[in-house]
């Protein structure tokens, strides 16, 4: 299965270099080009023990690239996990602004009206857990 992974953070280098381990091809995908070009080359721009190992063996092995062009990451993948940053705002709420950023750009239709919080909020719940019922069958390895 091609996976494309949005953000290549803490959590979506781990997910992706998790994901070409297990025999998927991975795209990740970032905005920035310093962390694309890093990761490229098979240096993680985090600690992880063992991830440099991952990212070095699945980048070999042709299972894991990275690109800053979302938009094709985007179009030549059958799933797609946004993993972009949620830091707390004033509140101590997770700030969506990035995730919404991703879904409002690439995945969102125009619509009249916005929707409220809370119906967001249960969108992406919803989205989620569809998300997970599918993950069982993922691991090809």
């Amino acid at each position: 299965m091609k996976i494309a992974v949005i953000g290549t953070g803490y959590v979506g280098l781990v997910t992706a270099a998790g994901l070409a381990e297990f025999g998927h091809t991975v795209i990740g995908t970032d905005k920035d080009s310093e962390k694309i070009e890093q990761t490229s080359r098979g240096t993680a721009p985090i600690y992880e023990l063992g991830l440099d190992e991952l990212l070095k063996r699945n980048l070999a092995k042709g299972t894991l690239t990275f690109t800053a062009d979302v938009d094709g990451a985007i179009r030549a993948a059958g799933v797609i996990f946004v993993c972009v940053g949620t830091p707390q705002d004033e509140n101590g709420r997770a700030d969506m602004s990035q995730v919404e950023g991703v879904s409002g750009r690439y995945f969102v239709g125009s619509r009249e009206a916005e929707p409220s919080e809370e119906a967001l909020d249960q969108e992406l719940a919803e989205g989620f857990w569809r998300a997970c019922e599918g993950l069982a069958g993922l691991r090809t390895a």
